[in-house]
Formats: C-alpha cells, structure tokens, sequence
C-alpha cells in the first residue's frame, strides 16, 4: 500500500498477486448480496471486477494506515460502488417502507454518505425522526452502525451483521447488540414522546 500511495504503478500488479483472492472473496460477497447469481459463475466477469476494485483500492491507498483493517475491508464503500457501478441497481423495499433504487438516490439501499443520508432525511420525514433520535441517544459511532446496517439490509444483503462488523472491526454479533439497542430507543421516544410516535409505522421500530 506503501508503493503504491507513492505512485508506484507496478505496485497495483504486486497487490493483485498478492491479495487479489481477499479482494476476490470480497467482491463476491457483495456481488451476492446483490443477487447476481450470473455474474458470481462468470469467471471473466468477477476477474474484471477483481481488478477494478484494486485500481480503487489504489487510487486511495495514501488514506490506508498499517495496523488498521486490511485495505480490502477499509474501503469497502468504494468497493461495494466499483461493484454496483459495473452489476447495475436493484429494485428494493427496505424496512422505512421507502422504495427505491439501489443506488441510494431515493432509499437507504446502498452505501450511504453523509452528505447523502443528511439528503434522505431531509426527503424523508420518518428519517429525519429516527436520526433526531440517534442523534440525541446514542454515540457517533452506533449511530453510523444502525444506518450502515439499514443500508445493507435495504439493499439486499443477506448478512448485514457481517458486512457492517467487517467495515468497523466489530464481531456481528456486536452489530446484531448494537442495532438492537438502537431499535429499543427508537420504541421507547415513539411511545413516549407524540412527536416521535409516526415511528411506530416503521417496522423496524414496531417489532422491536
């Protein structure tokens, strides 16, 4: 990553030798959670794919730091987009009850910014409840875990836990801790506060 954050093209074939079956394993999960299933049984397409990502994962090598996650988890939210630019969108309904496509223009269904979730919440009046109360009850942290986790889970990923856990360094079943207690802050201000109460529609925060 070194070499490479400091221009050293033949560097990029040196990463793809080294680690490109990590990146590989990466891109397939993602590709799965799209339900591609053609894409995962073409070889030449994943091997594309494979390489995209580690020109991505190049091109941001001088924000990597040695001792923190592997650069194929790091930048997991470039890799997941180099993915969805190339495999296309998907139609999904998430849990908001918002549909949308999966490029994260209209619903949480794909990696989100914050730029773009402060975006949504200004579009959509359930979100901007429920990030008023992530906001006030819970850490920068869990917060950004819940929305991550919705993320995923809106755009058809089969195990969000571990997708967000691989992202923060956290065990999924961390994340599953994490995501619960925010679904029980979210019940318990739309039970008590009217203002809050339009929640209880979501299931999300109704089933919890």
């Amino acid at each position: 990553m070194a070499q490479m954050a400091s221009g050293d093209d033949a560097a990029l074939f040196t990463f793809v030798d080294s680690f490109g079956d990590q990146v590989e394993a990466q891109v397939r999960r993602i590709v799965g959670g799209l339900f591609r299933s053609d894409i995962l049984a073409d070889g030449d397409e994943i091997n594309g794919l494979v390489l995209n990502v580690c020109l991505a994962i190049h091109d941001r090598a001088s924000g990597w730091h040695p001792g923190g996650a592997p650069p194929w988890v790091w930048a997991h939210s470039a890799i997941r987009q180099v993915v969805i630019s190339h495999v296309g969108h998907r139609q999904v309904a998430d849990e908001t009850g918002i549909e949308g496509d999966v490029n994260g223009d209209q619903t949480v269904g794909a990696d989100v910014t914050p730029d773009t979730w402060h975006a949504l919440t200004n579009e959509h009046p359930y979100l901007q409840l429920l990030d008023q109360v992530l906001l006030e009850e819970g850490s920068a942290r869990d917060r950004w875990i819940f929305i991550e986790y919705l993320t995923q889970q809106g755009s058809g990923d089969p195990s969000p836990a571990n997708t967000v856990g691989e992202v923060f360094t956290l065990s999924p079943a961390n994340v599953r801790q994490i995501v619960r207690r925010q679904r029980v802050k979210l019940k318990r201000r739309a039970e008590g506060d009217p203002h809050f109460a339009p929640l209880l529609e979501l299931p999300l925060v109704s089933a919890a």
